[in-house]
């Protein structure tokens, strides 16, 4: 479903463009939003507010991204940190038996 990012005048066929062009990018949101990070958002190189958007949409996957990386970082202190706390009680329980 085309959805008009701005009206351009200059007839439909000017329209026509700003609508496939926005649709295009629209794609690349769909994805992205639906978790999809491998996605390559089109149009960056774009000066006008479909480029705009698309380099919104790269900073937001860009986020999406860090965030993923922070939760296995965090995930992987948190097992570290279980590990030492039972590594720790393992050498009080030794310590208080001998």
């Amino acid at each position: 479903m085309p959805c008009p990012i701005a009206h351009v005048p200059g007839g439909a066929s000017s329209e026509m463009s700003v609508r496939v062009s926005g649709a295009k990018a629209g794609n690349g949101s769909g994805t992205t939003t639906g978790g999809d990070k491998t996605v390559a958002i089109p149009a960056l190189e774009r000066g006008d507010e479909v480029g705009s958007m698309a380099k919104t949409l790269e900073v937001f996957k860009a986020s999406l991204i860090e965030g993923d990386r922070l939760r296995v970082e965090q995930e992987a202190q948190k097992l570290r940190a279980e590990e030492e706390r039972k590594l720790a009680l393992r050498k009080m329980a030794d310590a208080s038996e001998g």
